[in-house]
């Protein structure tokens, strides 16, 4: 999937000013904070791209939710519960991609939402959110070896698709990617969407075509909170500088990519 960077060219000018960034996605997180106050669809779609999935956990198994089910489900609720607090400890913004994550905490449980942003004709909206939920609100966090174990295996996996990106090995590079993902990029200032097995696939052309794609690549960052994380990778290959986020969720015990934004450095529109 990673592989699409190489075949797509997003062209990202330098990254702006942060600060300001911060306080534009900081305004786009509001309106879902807003919508899970009062319980509106109207809110929900000022902060979501209608393209996004929302991903998580249930029962060891990967579950998906559309935007328009999403908007269905929150009309419905007529009884919200607003949230007790809410915090975002992270925000990572590169040239016109973004993660962030958010921390509520309700009267019964507590959510650590992981949000994919992409700003799109001047606007920062959400392209993809996964989250896991803690039960109670106030439980203990989990040991500090049980973090590290998990931030290892997910070092792992994002080195293994390092590794099939290198080698141009489509099988390897599903082993740790699940076939819902989507990674996505900009181009020509445009949204772009491009599926787990279609990623794939460029990868099996281009070692059929003998073609080469090592360069230098790192796992520049890892948040994990309980069955979700959300990552950063950084490349340097012939064709620039690439940076790329991953989502990832703890699938039957795995960690999996489940969605992906890439961005490329330097470039002009």
């Amino acid at each position: 999937m990673l592989a699409l960077a190489l075949t797509l060219l997003a062209a990202i000018p330098a990254p702006p000013s942060v600060p300001a960034d911060r306080a534009a996605i900081e305004e786009t997180i509001g309106h879902y904070f807003k919508a899970g106050d009062t319980s509106s669809s109207q809110e929900l779609r000022l902060a979501f791209h209608p393209a996004c999935m929302m991903f998580f956990i249930k029962d060891g198994a990967l579950t998906g939710v559309s935007q328009p089910e999403w908007w269905q489900r929150t009309d419905a609720n007529k009884t919200p519960v607003v949230a007790l607090s809410r915090k975002i400890p992270v925000v990572d913004v590169t040239g016109d991609a973004a993660v962030a994550k958010i921390l509520s905490d309700y009267p019964t449980h507590r959510f650590a939402d992981y949000m994919s942003l992409m700003k799109l004709g001047g606007r920062w909206w959400i392209v993809g959110k996964i989250f896991h939920r803690t039960v109670p609100h106030d439980a203990p966090p989990p040991a500090a070896a049980a973090v590290t174990a998990d931030n290892d295996a997910i070092r792992t996996t994002l080195q293994t698709l390092n590794t099939a990106l290198d080698e141009n090995d489509a099988a390897l590079a599903a082993s740790v990617t699940d076939p819902r993902a989507t990674a996505y990029t900009l181009i020509s200032g445009q949204l772009v969407g491009i599926s787990a097995a279609e990623g794939q696939a460029r990868l099996a052309a281009r070692k059929a075509a003998g073609e080469a794609s090592k360069g230098s690549r790192q796992v520049a960052m890892v948040d994990s909170d309980g069955d979700a994380a959300v990552a950063k990778l950084e490349h340097d290959l012939p064709t620039g500088h690439w940076i790329d986020y991953a989502s990832l969720l703890k699938v039957g015990g795995q960690w999996k990519i489940v969605g992906l934004l890439y961005v490329r450095q330097g470039d002009a529109k």
